[in-house]
């Protein structure tokens, strides 16, 4: 009898181990995902304000060909620009909530960073929860991760 309640208590004892070390590797798969998203955008971002600065006069999105972007550089599909009255945003549009907390947060304290909630930029540093006086366009959706310069 006793060997059966040894056995019970070392298989949910080996359970809850096998649980944490999953959940400690999603964890760490988030993080490295968030940062190499951010190192994107971060990448991403001086290219669109070159851009923005040298044509001060145009709306919308720009095509990749026209930010002179380095061979090199693979952007991420998810990760766009859009130009308004001379200034550049980059967005990434994530599609999980943790994942747009993790890559507004992996960009730094920055006033010029974070997460656009109705309209406005929401710092993922803020206790409150109330908006920085940045206003985002429309054209760029809620919840997206955004950077502007």
């Amino acid at each position: 009898m006793y060997f059966f309640a040894l056995i019970a208590c070392m298989t949910i004892f080996l359970g809850g181990i096998v649980t944490k070390t999953d959940i400690l590797t999603n964890q760490n798969q988030a993080r490295t995902e968030a940062t190499a998203i951010a190192g994107n955008m971060m990448l991403y971002r001086n290219y669109v304000v070159s851009y923005s600065r040298a044509n001060q006069g145009i709306s919308g999105t720009v095509a990749d060909a026209s930010l002179n972007l380095p061979t090199w550089f693979n952007r991420n599909s998810r990760l766009m620009n859009y130009m308004n009255a001379g200034k550049g945003y980059v967005y990434y549009t994530p599609t999980r909530s943790d994942l747009a907390y993790q890559v507004a947060k992996g960009l730094g304290a920055s006033i010029n960073a974070g997460i656009k909630t109705n309209g406005n930029l929401i710092s993922p540093f803020s206790t409150t929860n109330t908006s920085t006086p940045i206003a985002v366009p429309a054209a760029i959706p809620d919840g997206s991760i955004v950077i502007i310069p």
